[in-house]
């Protein structure tokens, strides 16, 4: 079975809301102030309703901050889930952009509103021996997946199970 890929760029000035198989964002809505659930809620069925997607019929890529924590992820893919979405995946929106720019090693240096963030990609994923001077570490993708798919766990590292195998 496959699903409508959509693609939320939930940036802290806009977001940037579409099809995966589109260019561009369908989509553009304002930024949601960090730390605001309700807010960010809010938006994310704003983004699907003004995209006519139905959920039940769709995965989602989502980007997210470098500092979100697996407590902010995993509530936000708990709700992500009960509006009927088949899988989710986060990812650091640096490492969406060299993708989307057709590479799979480069050096991505993300200037946003409230931070700037070095991201060292190689073959497609963040080198884990690249250390940027502050200290950060870059975390590059994270999958999330539906509670009731933990019994058959998939092999890729960097997720704990698949929704659908």
């Amino acid at each position: 079975m496959s699903f409508e890929v959509l693609l939320f760029d939930t940036g802290a000035c806009q977001w940037r809301c579409g099809r995966a198989e589109e260019q561009g964002p369908d989509v553009v809505l304002p930024g949601v102030a960090a730390g605001d659930t309700e807010a960010w809620q809010r938006q994310i069925k704003a983004a699907i309703e003004q995209l006519e997607a139905d959920p039940t019929e769709c995965a989602l890529i989502l980007s997210e901050p470098p500092a979100t924590t697996a407590a902010q992820r995993a509530e936000r893919a708990d709700f992500l889930f009960a509006l009927g979405l088949q899988s989710v995946h986060f990812a650091a929106a640096p490492l969406l952009a060299i993708y989307d720019a057709g590479f799979d090693t480069g050096m991505v240096v993300d200037v946003g509103q409230r931070a700037a963030y070095i991201y060292a990609i190689v073959d497609g994923c963040p080198d884990p021996s690249f250390s940027p001077s502050q200290g950060h570490t870059p975390h590059g993708h994270r999958m999330v997946v539906h509670p009731s798919a933990r019994a058959n766990p998939s092999s890729h590292p960097n997720s704990t199970s698949s929704r659908h195998p």
